[in-house]
């Protein structure tokens, strides 16, 4: 199996099961964190392979012990970032719609199942279940716009949970791409990034760190050639990272 592969394995499934919950995230979080921590010394030895008789403690320091708090940083705050946030908007109106002609039995070797059609022509796909609908959508590039037509039921949230797509209108056409506070974009290969209020702000601006340090030396001191070298170190961060793996093996429940 390839890289590629495997990254569309990973794709596949994460789309069958729709996103997980913050529970199943923490966990994953904290098995990636016992994985990093309990391959130190292997990845300290690839790092030096790649970039050269690299100090062993620059890399312990840089690249494995600084996971440490980037992934306690980001379980902490797993919950607030997965919430759903209700957007203010003026509300908009459907454009009228019209389709003079409509595909049936396309298959995936013709040129219009590939391309992007615009109306007035329109593809249509007979389905038995929302599990084959799912299914095809994921099995595919995640779309600009997907649309539902039809009631809040539970196949509209298990289609709505299960797939990717730049945006979802339900009983109408193209509304929210048409609310100037709603984020618009595409995933994938349909776009990256958002415009349209706040999120089109974020995305055309660069949001610029000023940071400044109180600590004696700072960081230039604490990777300088002294500090790399010497023993106590790397015996420090070796200790750090093992007390970080055996807290995520505790959580676990693998200690």
């Amino acid at each position: 199996m390839t890289v590629t592969d495997l990254f569309h394995a990973q794709r596949a499934a994460y789309l069958q099961e729709g996103p997980p919950a913050a529970e199943v995230r923490r966990d994953r979080l904290d098995r990636l964190l016992v994985a990093v921590l309990g391959a130190a010394d292997d990845l300290t030895e690839a790092l030096d392979a790649d970039f050269g008789h690299r100090p062993p403690t620059m890399s312990l320091m840089a690249d494995v012990a600084g996971t440490i708090e980037n992934i306690r940083h980001l379980s902490a705050h797993l919950e607030e970032w997965m919430r759903p946030a209700p957007v203010a908007s003026s509300g908009a109106a459907g454009l009228p719609t019209a389709v003079d002609v409509v595909l049936l039995g396309v298959t995936e070797e013709m040129a219009v199942a590939r391309e992007e059609v615009f109306g007035p022509v329109l593809t249509v796909y007979p389905y038995d279940t929302i599990a084959d609908v799912i299914s095809y959508v994921t099995a595919h590039p995640a779309p600009l716009l997907a649309y539902w037509y039809g009631d809040d039921t539970e196949d509209f949230r298990a289609f709505r949970h299960r797939t990717a797509s730049g945006g979802i209108t339900r009983n109408d056409f193209a509304v929210h791409m048409m609310l100037p506070d709603v984020p618009f974009g595409g995933i994938g290969q349909s776009g990256m990034g958002s415009y349209h209020g706040k999120a089109g702000f974020d995305t055309f601006s660069h949001r610029r760190a000023v940071a400044e340090s109180t600590v004696p030396g700072g960081i230039a001191a604490a990777m300088g050639p002294e500090a790399v070298t010497d023993p106590a170190t790397g015996s420090a961060l070796r200790a750090a990272i093992a007390g970080a793996r055996q807290e995520a093996l505790q959580r676990l429940g693998r200690s």
